[in-house]
C-alpha cells in the first residue's frame, strides 16, 4: 500500500482520472481491511536483528533511478520496511544493491542500538540478506512484498 500511495502522491499536483481511480482503490482497500491487525510474537529461535534488502536496477524509464527495498525483522517480526527511490543513477545492478544494502544497514544499526539500550545483554551482529539470498528463502515475506509493490 505504501508503494501505491507513493506513486499516486508523485502526481498530486497534476492528478488525472487514472490517478484519482487509483486513490479511490487505495481508500477502498483501507476501508475493507480495518478489521485486520498485525500480531507480534517473539520467536525465541529467530535471529535478533535480520535485514533483507534488494533493488530494481534502473527500472524507472523516466530517470533510470533504481528503487531500494528494505525489510527489517526483530526476532522474526517485521518492524520496519522501506521502499525508496535512490537519489543517484546506479551504474550497475551491483551498485544499486549496495545502495539498498546501505539504506537497510543504517536502519538496522539504529534499531539494534535502540534494542541494546533497552536490554541488558549484548546482541549478536545483524544478519543481512542482500537481494539474491532474499529470494532463496521461501519463508520470507520479502517475496510477497516485492510481488505486491504495484498494487
Amino acid at each position: 500500500m505504501a508503494f501505491a500511495v507513493n506513486q499516486v502522491a508523485a502526481y498530486a499536483s497534476k492528478l488525472k482520472v487514472f490517478h484519482w481511480t487509483a486513490v479511490k482503490q487505495i481508500l477502498r482497500y483501507i476501508a475493507g481491511t480495518t478489521d485486520m491487525t498485525l500480531t507480534y510474537r517473539r520467536q525465541e529461535d529467530a535471529t535478533p536483528v535480520e535485514l533483507f534488502s534488494a533493488a530494481d536496477w534502473a527500472n524507472n524509464t523516466e530517470d533510470r533511478k533504481s528503487i531500494s527495498g528494505v525489510l527489517l525483522k526483530v526476532y522474526g517480526n517485521a518492524v520496519s520496511w522501506i521502499t525508496r527511490r535512490q537519489t543517484v543513477v546506479a551504474k550497475s545492478s551491483t551498485a544499486a544493491e549496495f545502495i539498498a544494502a546501505s539504506i537497510g544497514i543504517e536502519e538496522a544499526r539504529w534499531v539494534r542500538m535502540l534494542m541494546q539500550t533497552l536490554m541488558d545483554n549484548p546482541l549478536p551482529a545483524i544478519q543481512a540478506h542482500i537481494d539474491k539470498s532474499v529470494h532463496d528463502r521461501p519463508d520470507c515475506e520479502w517475496a510477497e512484498l516485492r510481488r505486491s509493490k504495484d498494487h
